[in-house]
């Protein structure tokens, strides 16, 4: 696919305006998304690339109560299962040279 829309683009300029404009929207929100996400872990203080100051995030180190580490307790720190599970599909490709395992009926199951 991006062979035909680099194709596309070189003979029409217009399209590559577009994919341009639409490429610059999805990096944007994603961007923005991702400083969310992260400023919830964040102290007070901190100069994002954007010039401003963060705010102390909900989750960051000073913010942790006794009551907040109760109600988060019963999480995972890490996805480890996950982790787990995606390493199993690995190695099973790489011994059987076949499907995914964990997404596909394999040779595993």
């Amino acid at each position: 696919d991006i062979a035909r829309i680099r194709a596309t683009i070189a003979t029409n300029p217009q399209q590559g305006e577009l994919v341009e404009k639409l490429l610059s929207a999805a990096c944007e929100a994603m961007a923005k998304a991702t400083a969310n996400h992260a400023a919830e872990w964040l102290p007070a203080g901190l100069e994002a690339t954007d010039g401003s100051t963060t705010v102390e995030g909900k989750l960051c180190a000073a913010r942790i109560t006794p009551a907040l580490r109760a109600r988060y307790d019963a999480l995972p720190t890490t996805s480890t299962s996950v982790e787990r599970l995606h390493a199993f599909g690995r190695g099973c490709d790489e011994q059987a040279g076949l499907q995914r395992a964990d997404t596909r009926a394999g040779i595993c199951l």
